[in-house]
């Protein structure tokens, strides 16, 4: 038997409804049986459609070659949908700081407005992600900061440099100002306004006395070596004393010589316990300097540009070293070294002179009669430093020179507890260029681009007490 036409078949359904619809009879199972026809020609049971006329539409698919009823489903095979990705707990978070950081660094008004905790958070995040070339102590170091909240150091201040500094449109920003005269700023912009929403403004008596200001960009945190600097000078002074980074223009504190303790009768009346308060403050002083040099030495010499900063880092951290130990500090604008703040204290028990004339017993030989034992002195050697007594020494090629001489004071060494011995940094090391350095003579361009660095720091005594200095 040839099957008909679907066409055919769809014009005699049709037709029945319509002669059925208007009241005439026809014959009993007709419409089952055209409805059977259609379902074995098309090979699929028609849709009723109950809400629009027929005929209905027939649809053809080209990949299984079927027609059928529009709104019925072909044969091809269902395509299997992609599962959704559950996250895990560690991973939303992830994601969810991801766009907090964003947003918050994208915008100079969040950034600012974040609470303590939040920005923290960021900082700590911003640590772990890009300081990953520093060494475990200088991490330390930076989230120590992060949760200091005193009267000069602001743990939210430094959270908000460390988050904004270590990202990396700051520094693609910092670089630019370092290679451009004018540079351009496309995505580093949000990173620049921010910067000169947190950078330091300086007070009027500040600016009266020539101190503080932004000088444009500051040095990205995981490169300043006032935060991050390390021992130099061998075994400086540098690597044991304290440290302290603070946001304001001096450090203050409070020290005391100790309380004493008494043996007393039962009974008896407590003694008074003698504790002295002290207010030690440390000035933060400043330090620049000024590169220079012609156009066509920056053109021969691309990779010049970068050794700039590099070049002022290695003369701040000698910087460091000499004044440490020897810094003026008498009411100039100079560090207070260890060495001149004790040759200050001309009483004993802070200052003890050894009368033997001109000479002092060498450490190398110990023995005995010189008052030292063997091996009471172990030299330096492998990394580590030498010891006396058990004690490491500390060795400073700024240090006062011992001269063999029967007439003067020289100071040779100093001991003692040297976490009271600070040195206060300023956060924010400025390194900024300037693009045409005119002539001082007629005021006319030079031809010569110049880079000026500058950064701020102090170091002194908080207890003489807790030092003895020696001297012949």
């Amino acid at each position: 038997m040839i099957p008909r036409p679907i066409s055919d078949i769809r014009r005699d359904l049709a037709t029945n409804k319509a002669w059925t619809a208007g009241g005439g009879q026809i014959a009993a199972g007709s419409l089952q049986s055209l409805e059977a026809e259609l379902r074995e020609a098309t090979g699929r049971r028609p849709v009723r459609n109950t809400k629009g006329p027929w005929p209905v539409s027939v649809t053809f698919c080209k990949g299984c070659r079927t027609s059928g009823i529009a709104g019925t489903r072909c044969r091809c095979p269902l395509t299997p949908k992609t599962p959704a990705r559950h996250y895990t707990l560690p991973e939303l978070r992830a994601r969810a700081h991801q766009y907090l950081d964003a947003d918050a660094l994208s915008d100079p008004e969040r950034l600012m407005a974040l609470p303590y905790g939040a920005i923290r958070d960021q900082a700590l995040r911003s640590i772990e992600k890009y300081g990953q070339h520093l060494a475990p102590t200088e991490q330390d170091h930076l989230a120590a900061l992060c949760h200091t909240r005193t009267s000069e150091s602001d743990g939210r201040h430094f959270s908000r440099h460390i988050a904004l500094t270590s990202s990396p449109a700051y520094v693609r920003a910092y670089e630019k100002t370092l290679k451009d005269a004018l540079p351009v700023f496309d995505a580093e912009g949000a990173a620049v306004n921010a910067w000169h929403q947190i950078a330091y403004k300086p007070t009027a008596e500040e600016r009266a006395a020539g101190l503080g200001g932004t000088m444009g960009l500051g040095v990205p945190v995981l490169i300043d070596p006032t935060i991050l600097i390390q021992s130099q000078d061998q075994a400086e002074i540098r690597g044991v004393c304290g440290r302290v980074l603070v946001t304001t223009d001096a450090w203050r504190g409070v020290s005391s010589g100790g309380a004493t303790l008494q043996w007393k009768a039962e009974g008896a009346a407590v003694a008074d316990a003698a504790v002295t308060l002290a207010q030690p403050v440390i000035p933060i002083n400043s330090a620049d300097g000024v590169f220079q040099a012609s156009y066509e030495v920056f053109a021969d010499y691309p990779s010049l540009v970068d050794e700039v900063g590099s070049l002022f880092n290695a003369a701040y951290k000698d910087q460091v070293s000499n004044y440490t130990s020897v810094g003026a500090g008498t009411g100039s604008s100079v560090p207070l070294g260890l060495f001149t703040a004790m040759s200050n204290q001309t009483t004993s028990p802070a200052h003890i002179s050894v009368h033997s004339a001109g000479t002092l017993a060498a450490l190398a030989g110990p023995s005995v009669s010189a008052g030292l034992a063997p091996h009471d002195y172990v030299p330096a050697s492998q990394g580590q430093p030498a010891r006396l007594l058990g004690r490491p020494v500390v060795v400073s090629s700024y240090a006062p020179s011992f001269a063999n001489a029967t007439s003067g004071q020289f100071n040779w060494l100093v001991c003692g507890d040297f976490s009271r011995y600070l040195v206060v940094n300023r956060v924010g090391t400025a390194l900024e260029m300037i693009p045409n350095l005119p002539d001082q003579a007629t005021g006319r361009p030079s031809g010569q681009r110049g880079y000026y660095y500058m950064v701020r720091w102090g170091a002194g005594v908080t207890d003489n007490l807790a030092f003895r200095l020696l001297s012949n």
